[in-house]
Parts: C-alpha cells; structure tokens; sequence
C-alpha cells in the first residue's frame, strides 16, 4: 500500500496547486506530486484561451458519502509518511522520503479534501527513523494540530544534547525526548529500540513510571537481550542495573501510577524465529513470554545473564511488549514546571525545540558527527513498503 495514487478527480475544475495544504503540514507532502494539479504545459494552453480537457465521470463521487468514507479511511490506515535518516550499515545512511502519492487524495480536488482533511491525521502513521527528525517536524505544529495525530512510530536512538560551554553530551531516552511535545494524545506509539539490552530495559522502565502523550505503546527489540542480561555496574555511586520479573513487576508500577482498576496492563511476547524482524508482530510466530523467580535463589533474579535468552540462537529472537494505559487517564504532558530530574526542560527552562538544537545540538553534537563521518549521508530513499507495520532495524541506532 505504499504507492497509492488517486487520479479519480483528475479531470474536475476544482483544482489547486500545492500550497492549498496548511503551511504547518507541508512536510508531510515533501517530493510529493499530486495527479490532481495541472501541469505548466496545459497551463499555458489555458493561458492561449485554449479550454480545460472534457470533464470525465467522477467514479468516487458518484458513491454514497457512507462509502466513500469508508474508501478514506481504508485509504489512510493502510499509508504512512516517513522521516529521517536510515542506516545502510554502521557508516552510511539514506534521509528518509515519504512514499509518492500516498496522501494525494487531499490535492485531487476540493471535494475529496473537504471529506478526507478531518481523517488523514488521525489515521496514518507518521515514522520518524529517530528523535530529531521527530521534534523537527512536529515541534513545529500548532497544538490544535499535534493533539489530532493519533499513531506514530520512533527509532529508539537517544538524543544527544550539550549543556551550553559543556563539550560532554547528556543522553536523554524517548520518554524524556517526548516531554518536549506537549499536547500530544497517541492512541499508538511504536518504538523500535535497537541499543544495548539494559538501555532499552531502562527505556521501557522509564515509559512505564513517567511516559506521556499515549494510550497505548508497542516497544519492539531486535533481540532478547533486554530481558536475560547480567547486572550493570557503574562508578561513582551510580545505582546499578539490575533486572526484576517481567512483566510482573511492570505491571506492578502501572497499575500504582495509574491505578488497580483502571485496565492496565503490560504483556511480553517473543518471536519464536532468530533474525527475522517484524516476525514478533504475527501472532503465528510468537509467544507470550513470562518470567519468575526461582524461590530456590531468592534475592538472585538478575544478578547474571539468562542464558535462555542470550545464548546463541535465542538472543537473536525479537520481544514486542505492549503497554496499556489506564481507562481515562489523562496522558497529556504538562507544560508547566516542577520538572522532574530528566526532564529536558529542567535546566532549558522555556527554550523551543529550535533554540534547543540550535544552542545544544547543531554547534556540539551536529559539528562533531559532521567532521568525524563525512560519508555518512548517502542519498535519498523512497519509502517502500506493503504493510505500514514493516520495519527494518536501523543501523544508525545500533
């Protein structure tokens, strides 16, 4: 469904050129031609006096609204519009195009964008390859706009940011990362997190005791790692990672932040085929997954790597866990302060997304990726894709 195309109002009078789209959503149609706009040469017939082509039958309007409607929303839930840059390997990445086409029935003609422009951005799935990418696009948006979108999906890569005069980077997790758009109300957020296993642990974590701006979150690992790796231990009175039953004790946190009856719930399933992504999303290739302390190493759970889950041909396995908020909680994100301690605009205080990079991200960690992998832009790439739910793991992340 990637390369829809809508060429069924081709041929109406109402006709208009791209910049009928909001200012604000303009990335969204990025490289995009719409068969519904003339061209300059059968403009300049028009400007010679000479007449528009013979109107032909519009199909689609014939239908009844019910139908259409129902063509619309088909239409949206299967498309996705794509950003960012994706790793080719470890040192090359193509920045990520929408799929041609694939929201043209808004520029068809001014009947289809009447009906259509109140669904589209509840209905499609906006992919960012990473974080920056994100806050590039919809930091921008006016809030009455932002809160419309409904699915998302998001590389796992942290982002990097450097207190003014500070040449050392701070790394700050999705959940963090999203505080900076208030106002944000997902129905479904994706998270492809392809780091280390205790990083994306405490990712998952950090989702689950303080994330916001969505209902429900499908986090996805390339491997099992994040769930059989051996305690982390740091320097300098830094608490170790040490990993807990899952997903009891997830469920445990959600179920006291948002409360015992209230439908939470956090469910773990694990592919049963190594390095084939995206099999953990099929229910014929997974499992439920579940773990327990063994009541014979009391106080042990963790302490060493679950060979179950790291040796070879188990590690390469995917885990998916789909996280539910509590019926009528609002996870909208506050603006306003106390911050907590990770929190970005705890020490930005009131700086746009824009002022951020432009003070803690262009001139630090920008600069530096810039000098250090000068061949890492390749080019541009196409979305492709079948199903809007298709992944690759990002090697840009690993």
């Amino acid at each position: 469904m990637g390369n829809h195309s809508c060429s069924v109002c081709f041929y109406l009078t109402e006709q208009k050129p791209a910049g009928w789209i909001p200012d604000p959503l303009l990335w969204c149609f990025e490289d995009q031609r719409a068969k519904g706009n003339i061209g300059k040469r059968q403009l300049k017939k028009i400007e010679k006096g000479r007449k528009f082509p013979p109107k032909r039958r519009c199909v689609l309007l014939e239908l009844p609204a019910e139908i259409r409607t129902r063509i619309y929303t088909y239409l949206f839930t299967s498309s996705r519009v794509t950003f960012g840059k994706r790793g080719i390997d470890l040192g090359r990445a193509n920045t990520m195009k929408p799929a041609p086409h694939s929201l043209a029935i808004l520029r068809a003609c001014r009947k289809t964008k009447q009906e259509a422009e109140s669904l589209w951005l509840g209905m499609i799935l906006f992919c960012f390859e990473s974080p920056v990418p994100m806050l590039d696009k919809l930091s921008t948006l006016p809030l009455s706009t932002l809160s419309e979108i409904r699915h998302m999906r998001v590389g796992g890569g942290e982002l990097k940011l450097c207190h003014p005069g500070d040449p050392y980077p701070i790394f700050y997790s999705i959940p963090w990362v999203l505080k900076l758009l208030p106002g944000l109300q997902l129905n479904t957020l994706t998270v492809l997190e392809p780091v280390l296993g205790h990083a994306s642990y405490t990712m998952l974590s950090e989702f689950i005791q303080h994330g916001t701006g969505w209902k429900k979150l499908y986090f996805i690992t390339p491997n099992s790692n994040m769930l059989g790796f051996e305690i982390v231990m740091f320097y300098g009175g830094v608490p170790p990672i040490l990993r807990e039953p899952q997903p009891s004790t997830w469920k445990t946190v959600l179920s006291s932040r948002d409360g015992p009856d209230t439908g939470t719930s956090v469910s773990i399933y694990r592919s049963t085929q190594s390095d084939s992504p995206g099999a953990v999303l099929d229910p014929q290739t997974r499992e439920p997954f579940e773990q327990k302390k063994n009541r014979r190493k009391r106080g042990r759970f963790g302490l060493a790597a679950d060979q179950s889950l790291t040796a070879e041909g188990e590690a390469e396995k995917e885990l998916l866990v789909i996280v539910k908020r509590g019926h009528d909680v609002d996870i909208v994100e506050e603006v306003n302060p106390p911050y907590l301690p990770k929190d970005i605009w705890s020490w930005t205080r009131a700086m746009s997304w824009a002022e951020i990079r432009r003070e803690c991200y262009d001139n630090t960690i920008q600069l530096y990726e810039d000098r250090h992998y000068p061949g890492w832009d390749q080019g541009v790439e196409i979305d492709s894709y079948d199903r809007i739910d298709e992944y690759t793991w990002n090697a840009a992340n690993h």
